[in-house]
């Protein structure tokens, strides 16, 4: 009986199947813990050159030095880094025109800030892939809490 590696489960994906592997990171544990596991597991597939980490840039709110950890940590793998931001303004600004925070309700941070551009970038890497004759295939990989709440759970996959 073989082993499986890293604690593979049966229901893992295969990543060989995937064209793309995408790795969203904030910088913090949560991303830092996907992106090990994913890199991990891409290298064994021999895949690795496949992984992109993308990191979604709040502006000011974010802490001074996040992004760089973030790219820090896409190079400590050897994989593709991107960066993007929301074209019309950063979160402040967008605090600002709505005239209130995001919340468990309006959570407008997620959408806008962070799935629209990564549906752009991922928009970008398939056309980089050029002609193929299927779809392309895309993982899209985000580190989550176990103890994420409940609510915000359910608005991740939207």
């Amino acid at each position: 009986m073989g082993h499986q590696k890293h604690h593979e489960k049966p229901d893992d994906p295969n990543l060989t199947g995937y064209d793309i592997i995408l790795v969203n990171s904030s910088g913090g544990k949560d991303s830092q813990a996907m992106l090990d596991l994913v890199c991990r597991r891409a290298s064994d597939a021999g895949v690795l050159d496949r992984v992109t980490v993308l990191h979604c840039a709040l502006g000011h709110v974010e802490w001074p030095g996040t992004a760089d950890l973030a790219r820090r940590q896409a190079l400590h793998y050897g994989v593709r880094y991107e960066e993007r931001h929301r074209e019309q303004g950063d979160l402040l600004t967008q605090v600002r025109q709505r005239g209130r925070w995001p919340s468990a309700t309006a959570r407008y941070c997620t959408s806008d800030q962070k799935r629209g551009p990564a549906r752009k970038l991922i928009t970008q890497l398939v056309n980089e892939l050029g002609a193929i004759d299927r779809p392309a295939r895309v993982l899209n990989c985000m580190g989550l809490r176990a103890q994420e709440s409940h609510a915000r759970l359910r608005n991740c996959g939207q």
